[in-house]
């Protein structure tokens, strides 16, 4: 029997500017331990990005860049976004 396949790997990948279209605050979160947010509070470094934040943020690095881009081009450990 074949291996089911990752559903993860299906799933749309949501970019700044709809996020940014939205004006919904999304909730993003690092569960990087090694993160220095981690090590000195000994949890999660969990941000509110406001409407304007995410503006800002699609002016920078463009409205078509995923959150996984994001996360990459930024170097840090966001590994989830929630609205």
């Amino acid at each position: 029997m074949a291996d089911p396949p990752n559903k993860r790997a299906t799933w749309r990948r949501l970019t700044l500017g709809e996020a940014a279209e939205s004006g919904e605050p999304i909730v993003v979160w690092c569960n990087n331990r090694a993160c220095g947010y981690w090590l000195e509070h000994g949890r999660q470094y969990r941000a509110v990005l406001s409407a304007a934040d995410l503006v800002a943020y699609v002016e920078r690095y463009g409205a078509s860049t995923t959150f996984e881009d994001f996360r990459a081009r930024c170097g840090v450990g966001i590994v989830a976004a929630a609205t």
